[in-house]
C-alpha cells in the first residue's frame, strides 16, 4: 500500500482534516481574510478570553489571553493532540524563518529574519562580495531618473550571451521571502527584479547580488511591535533578538 505522503493530492487531504477537526472538535473558527489563522473567543469566569491558532504546513503558532496556558491552550492542546501528535516547545523563538525575542519588561516583541539571512544570502553571494559596503539605490519613478531603467531599457533587445547562468529564480524568491515578512524596504526592489524572473540578464543579477548584499549588512534590522499597538519598520535599526 501507497502512504499519504508523496501522493497528488496528498497536501489538499492533510490541509482539510486539520481544518476540520480545528474547526469541529477544537471549536475555532477559521477567518476569511486569512485561512491560516483560527480564532476562539469565548467567555471564562465572566472575561471574555481569546486564543489564536496559527498553522503552516506542519507546524503551528498559538497565542491566548494573558495567564491561559493552563485553562485556554492546554484544553485545546489536549483536545488537538487526540488526533495528531504534537509537542509543545515553550516560547515561540523562531517560526517559519523568523526569530522573535519578547521583552516584557519593556512590552515588546522584536521579529526578525537575521538567521534566515545570515544563512540565505551566502549561498549566492561571495564572501569577499558581502564584505563591500552596500546600500540600496534610490528608487524614483519609472523614468530615466530610476536606477533600474537601464536594466529595463535594454532587456527586450538581449542577445543570449546577455544572460546570466547564475540561479536568479533561487535568489530571487529567497530574497522575496524576507521582503513579505519582515523586509519591505526591499519589496519594490525585489518586485522590479521579478520582470526578468523569465530571462535574467547580467545586470538583472548584478542588481539583485546588491540588494542581497544589503539584506546581509542590515540584517540584524527588525520590526518591533508595542503594546500600544505601534510598529517600527525594518528601516530602523534596532536591538537584536538573541
Amino acid at each position: 500500500k501507497k502512504g499519504l505522503e508523496g501522493l497528488k493530492q496528498s497536501g489538499n487531504t492533510a490541509q482539510k482534516n486539520n481544518v476540520e477537526h480545528l474547526t469541529g472538535p477544537c471549536k475555532l473558527t477559521q477567518l476569511d481574510s486569512e485561512p491560516t489563522i483560527f480564532k476562539r473567543i469565548y467567555e471564562l469566569d465572566g472575561k471574555t478570553v481569546v486564543l489564536l491558532i496559527l498553522v503552516w504546513i506542519d507546524d503551528i503558532l498559538c497565542a491566548f489571553s494573558r495567564n491561559g496556558y493552563e485553562r485556554i491552550f492546554l484544553p485545546f492542546y489536549k483536545t488537538y493532540t487526540a488526533r495528531y501528535p504534537a509537542k509543545i516547545h515553550g516560547a515561540v523563538r523562531r517560526f517559519i524563518g523568523l526569530d522573535y525575542l519578547h521583552d516584557r519588561a519593556r512590552g515588546t516583541l522584536s521579529i526578525s529574519q537575521e538567521t534566515y539571512i545570515a544563512t540565505m544570502v551566502p549561498k549566492f553571494v561571495s564572501k569577499e562580495k558581502l564584505k563591500e559596503n552596500t546600500t540600496l539605490p534610490a528608487v524614483r519613478n519609472s523614468d530615466k531618473s530610476d536606477p533600474y531603467y537601464q536594466i529595463l531599457e535594454g532587456y527586450e533587445s538581449a542577445k543570449p550571451e546577455d544572460l546570466t547562468t547564475e540561479l536568479y529564480l533561487s535568489a530571487l524568491a529567497s530574497a522575496m521571502y524576507a521582503s513579505v515578512f519582515t523586509r519591505g524596504d526591499v519589496a519594490y526592489h525585489i518586485s522590479f527584479l521579478s520582470r526578468f524572473s523569465s530571462k535574467p540578464t547580467k545586470e538583472a543579477w548584478d542588481a539583485l547580488v546588491q540588494v542581497l548584499c544589503y539584506l546581509y549588512q542590515t540584517r540584524r534590522r527588525c520590526c518591533i511591535t508595542y503594546k500600544s499597538g505601534h510598529l517600527t519598520p525594518p528601516s530602523v535599526p534596532s536591538a537584536r533578538p538573541r
